[in-house]
C-alpha cells in the first residue's frame, strides 16, 4: 500500500508539473509522519505584495546540515482553502534525515510558475480552532497549524531590488581601473533572523572577455562568532587554480591584507566567456582552506555550491546567482544560512567588495573606500597592484560599517474571545534585539484608525536569541469584528507594526454571560514553557476533574477535583518539573468527558 501511495503522489506530481513550463523543481519523501498546515484564502500568499495566482506552488522545507530540503508542497489556486502535509523525519531510516525533526521550525518557499522563480517566504500563524495543536510554527507529529499570512521575501536571481534589502556601502568615486566593462558599485544586505538566513548582494558586472573577478570579503561580528584573520595579516591561500585568493598560484602574490578581520573570501569570475560565472570561496577560520564551490549562468539562474566538499562550506548550503546585465540592482546575490558561518540573529556583518585580476592584481575599484591617486607624470597607473595592505592605505575604511540589526522577529500572533467582553491575545518572538516592549492596538477597520489600548504596554526582553511568549487581556472589546495589531518599540524609540489579526466578539449578551454547553479549550500558549492556561466551560453545577497525563498514561498533575457552579474557568498549569514532550489533559464534568494534547517545549 505504501508503494502505491508513493506512486500516486509521483503521478500527481508529474501531472501537475505539466501545468506549464518551467517544471516545479521540488521533491519530497512521504515518510508517513506528518503535520498538517492549513493555508486559507485569507492568508493571501503573495510576492512583493502581489497575490499568488493559479499554478503557483507553496512548499515547506526542513534544514539538513544547512541545506533546505522539501518536506511537502501544494498547488495554490487562490479560490479555495488548501493544506500542505509537512512530512517528518523517519527514525527508522538511520544515517540520514528525510523530513522535519520534532519541534523544528517550518521554512517556506514559493515557486512562481510564470517564470520558475523561487522565493524564500516568511509565515505567521493563527490557531486552527478545534485541532489538537494550535498556534505553532514548529513540526509536531499529527499536529495542525494554520497560516495567517505567507509572504515571498527574497528570490536569488541576481536582482536585488526587493525592498527588504538595506544598503550598507556604496562606491565613493568614479574609478574604473580595469575599464568600464567590470565594476562594483553597491553592497546591500538582509538578515532574516526568523529563518536564520543572511542575504548579501553586490551590484556590479563582469567583463566577459577575460577572467578578472569581483572579490568579496566577510567578517561576522558578535559574541561567540568565529575568529578569522586579523586586520593587516596576509589573506591569500596558495592553491592551484584558486583565482586571486591563491595569488594565481604565485606565492609572491598572496600577501594582500584587509583593514578589518576577515573570516571568508569569495571570488566570482566569468572565465573569459559569456555562459558562466565561477565561484571560489576560502575561509580564514581555524585551518585556512580554499575550494571551488560551483558555477551559475550570467542571467540570474539560481544555483547552489554543489561542488563543495566541506572544507569551506557544506555542499548545497550556499545559494547564489549572477545577473550580468549591468543594470541597476543587478549583479551578485548570495544566500548564506547563519549556521554555515557561525552566527545568530544578534550578530552583524562587515563586507568589502572590489575588482581584482585572476592573479591578485588589485584595481582601484572598491566598495566602500576611496583609493588614493598614485599617478605621476612618469607613472599614470592608479590601480593598487599586487599585495595592497588596506590596513595602511589612505581612503579607509575599506569595509562596511556593521549594519543595523533586526529588532524583533515575530513568531506568531493570535487571539480569541473567552467570556464576557474578554479577548485574550497571545504572541511569540523568535528573537529580539533592543526590544523595549509592545503596545496593543485595535480598530474596527482592517487597515486604518488603529488606536493604542490604554495601559496595554508589555515590556520586551531587550536582546535575546531565545523564543519568548507574551499575552494580553483586552476587557474593553464590544460586540462585533475587531482588528488587533502590535506596536513594537525599540530602545531608541523606533516603532514597528505587526500584521493585524481578526477577533470576532459574540453579539449575544446571554451567550457571553452564561455558557450553554460544556467545553474544553485548547491550552494557550501551545507549545509552552513552563506555564500554560487551560480554559473550560460549565453550563450547570458539576463535579469537575481536570487532570494531566504523560504519554504512558501516568497522571502527572491534578488541576481541579471539586464541585463548581456554572461559568467559565481558567486554570494555570506549571510544568517546570516535567520533561519536554507530549502530554494529555482530560476533563470530566457530569456526563462530559474530553481530552486534548499539549506540548511542553523547554
Amino acid at each position: 500500500m505504501k508503494s502505491l501511495i508513493i506512486f500516486l503522489l509521483f503521478f500527481v506530481f508529474m501531472v501537475q508539473s505539466s501545468y506549464g513550463q518551467p517544471t516545479l523543481p521540488w521533491a519530497f519523501t512521504n515518510t508517513g509522519i506528518n503535520h498538517t498546515v492549513i493555508i486559507p484564502t485569507s492568508a493571501n500568499p503573495s510576492i512583493n505584495g502581489i497575490p499568488l495566482t493559479n499554478g503557483d506552488y507553496v512548499g515547506v522545507f526542513y534544514d539538513s546540515s544547512g541545506a533546505l530540503v522539501c518536506a511537502g508542497y501544494v498547488l495554490w489556486t487562490g479560490t479555495s482553502n488548501t493544506a500542505v502535509s509537512a512530512f517528518g523525519d523517519d527514525p527508522t531510516t538511520s544515517g540520514r534525515k528525510d523530513g522535519l525533526g520534532n519541534f523544528e521550525i517550518f521554512k517556506w518557499k514559493i515557486w512562481r510558475h510564470a517564470d520558475g522563480a523561487i522565493y524564500d517566504a516568511t509565515a505567521t500563524y493563527s490557531p486552527p480552532d478545534g485541532f489538537i495543536i494550535s498556534d505553532t510554527s514548529r513540526f509536531v507529529v499529527n499536529g495542525v497549524s494554520k497560516l495567517s499570512s505567507l509572504k515571498g521575501t527574497i528570490c536569488i536571481d541576481g536582482d536585488m531590488s526587493e525592498s527588504l534589502y538595506g544598503v550598507i556601502a556604496t562606491k565613493q568615486n568614479s574609478n574604473s581601473g580595469f575599464g568600464s566593462a567590470i565594476d562594483v558599485s553597491k553592497i546591500v544586505m538582509y538578515a532574516n533572523a526568523r529563518d536564520s538566513v543572511l542575504y548579501v548582494s553586490i551590484q556590479g558586472k563582469l567583463d566577459v572577455t577575460n577572467s578578472n573577478a569581483i572579490g568579496v570579503w566577510l567578517n561576522l561580528r558578535g559574541s561567540g562568532t568565529p575568529v578569522g584573520k586579523a586586520a593587516g595579516m596576509p589573506l591569500g591561500i596558495l592553491n592551484p587554480g584558486g583565482s586571486y585568493i591563491g595569488g594565481g598560484n604565485n606565492p609572491s602574490n598572496v600577501n594582500f591584507a584587509a583593514d578589518f578581520e576577515v573570516d571568508y573570501l569569495f571570488a566570482f569570475n566569468p572565465g573569459g566567456g559569456t555562459s558562466a560565472v565561477s565561484f571560489d570561496a576560502a575561509k580564514q577560520i581555524g585551518t585556512a582552506a580554499l575550494e571551488y564551490q560551483g558555477s551559475c549562468n550570467q542571467t540570474g539562474q539560481y544555483s547552489t555550491n554543489g561542488n563543495a566538499s566541506g572544507s569551506v562550506f557544506q555542499k548545497y548550503n550556499i545559494a547564489f546567482a549572477f545577473n550580468n546585465s549591468g543594470g541597476a540592482n543587478k549583479g551578485l546575490e548570495l544566500r548564506i544560512p547563519f549556521r554555515s558561518v557561525g552566527v545568530d540573529g544578534q550578530d552583524s556583518v562587515e563586507v568589502f567588495a572590489f575588482v581584482v585580476s585572476g592573479d591578485a592584481f588589485f584595481s582601484d575599484v572598491t566598495v566602500p573606500g576611496n583609493t588614493p591617486a598614485f599617478s605621476t607624470p612618469d607613472n599614470p597607473m592608479t590601480n593598487l597592484g599586487y599585495n595592497p595592505n588596506f590596513n595602511t592605505l589612505n581612503g579607509a575604511p575599506y569595509h562596511s560599517a556593521p549594519p543595523a540589526q533586526l529588532p524583533v522577529q515575530l513568531g506568531s500572533f493570535s487571539g480569541h474571545v473567552t467570556s464576557g467582553n474578554i479577548v485574550r491575545l497571545f504572541w511569540t518572538t523568535i528573537s529580539e534585539i533592543n526590544n523595549y516592549g509592545f503596545e496593543v492596538q485595535k480598530s474596527q477597520e482592517a487597515a486604518a484608525n488603529f488606536q493604542t489600548i490604554l495601559n496595554s504596554f508589555i515590556p520586551g526582553h531587550g536582546t535575546t536569541n531565545e523564543p519568548q511568549q507574551y499575552s494580553y487581556i483586552d476587557q474593553t472589546a464590544t460586540s462585533g469584528r475587531w482588528y488587533y495589531r502590535l506596536k513594537q518599540i525599540d530602545l531608541d524609540g523606533t516603532e514597528h507594526f505587526s500584521e493585524p489579526i481578526i477577533v470576532v466578539s459574540p453579539t449575544s449578551v446571554k451567550e457571553r454571560e452564561m455558557p450553554t454547553a460544556y467545553g474544553l479549550d485548547q491550552n494557550y500558549p501551545n507549545p509552552f514553557n513552563p506555564t500554560t492556561t487551560i480554559e473550560f466551560a460549565l453550563p450547570k453545577e458539576s463535579h469537575v476533574k481536570l487532570e494531566v497525563y504523560n504519554v504512558l498514561g501516568q497522571r502527572v498533575a491534578t488541576l481541579v477535583n471539586e464541585v463548581r457552579p456554572v461559568g467559565y474557568y481558567a486554570e494555570r498549569f506549571n510544568a517546570s518539573g516535567l520533561a519536554s514532550g507530549f502530554y494529555i489533559y482530560r476533563i470530566s464534568a457530569g456526563d462530559f468527558v474530553k481530552v486534548r494534547k499539549l506540548v511542553l517545549m523547554k
